[in-house]
């Protein structure tokens, strides 16, 4: 797996997606271990662009870390699922 700074990928999803995307003030300053980063970053992407197909105006990402565990939940204003 590679290790990869948290916040770099994040500073390359807003860079990706503008305004629309909404992060923490203050990124995480974490590097990623045992984890696929190509395979997160790739998810992060897909809820993205998913909540863009669908017309949200914010999309927000957020993290909450816990023990060794990382949460991290995206949000948007779209309509939901029907």
């Amino acid at each position: 797996y590679n290790l990869y700074p948290l916040n770099k990928m994040l500073e390359a999803l807003k860079e990706r997606y503008g305004q629309v995307l909404v992060l923490p003030e203050s990124l995480p300053n974490i590097t990623l271990r045992s984890i696929d980063t190509n395979k997160l970053l790739r998810m992060m992407v897909n809820f993205i662009e998913n909540s863009l197909k669908v017309n949200s105006t914010q999309i927000r990402v957020n993290f909450r870390f816990d023990l060794c565990i990382t949460v991290i939940t995206v949000q948007d204003d779209g309509p939901g699922f029907p």
